[in-house]
């Protein structure tokens, strides 16, 4: 009899079980308040990372996969192929070659043998395919500099590049502003 009374009670205890948890999931959805997902935007330019010569050299294909932004402190310019490409040398004296964007060039921005500089920008694998475009739009002055070009793997295309003041010429313009400093005085 008691085996009875079980089988008899458990469709509606299954019922009443099943009934109790739609209310509760019911009750949630009633009161529980929306969750507000933000994204963030990126505002400018991405932030650079800051590299040395070495952890550059030896990261060079993950930064043209993560087409992560890098700056580079310090940096001495070997030689000079054209109006906006220059060749910086990798500490195991392997040349490195850098392009400056358009804006760069557009305004001006110039960089000779010895120079030292801070360069950011993003580094990209160099092909065939690029060569023929900077021949067109005369990145690459003639076919010599496409050879010299053509060495190399990759490249930076720098968006930012900054000219480091020697400190004996930084030194001799802070004392030229001292003398003028001096002389308006008395």
């Amino acid at each position: 009899m008691a085996q009875q009374n079980r089988s008899k009670l458990s469709l509606p205890l299954a019922l009443l079980a099943v009934l109790a948890m739609g209310g509760f999931f019911y009750a949630l959805f009633l009161f529980s308040e929306p969750t507000e997902v933000t994204i963030a935007e990126e505002e400018g330019e991405q932030q650079a990372i800051i590299l040395g010569m070495s952890a550059f050299a030896d990261q060079v294909e993950n930064l043209v996969i993560d087409e992560q932004r890098v700056q580079l402190d310090n940096v001495v310019v070997a030689a000079v192929t054209g109006p906006s490409l220059f060749w910086f040398n990798l500490p195991d004296e392997s040349p490195f070659l850098v392009r400056l964007e358009l804006e760069l060039m557009e305004a001006g921005v110039t960089v000779e043998v010895e120079d030292v500089v801070t360069l950011t920008g993003r580094v990209h694998e160099l092909s065939d395919q690029v060569l023929d475009q900077w021949m067109a739009v005369g990145v690459l002055p003639d076919e010599g500099a496409r050879g010299m070009a053509e060495t190399a793997s990759h490249y930076l295309l720098a968006d930012d590049v900054q000219l480091q003041v020697p400190e004996e010429m930084q030194e001799a313009a802070d004392d030229a502003g001292d003398d003028t400093d001096d002389g308006e005085d008395g």
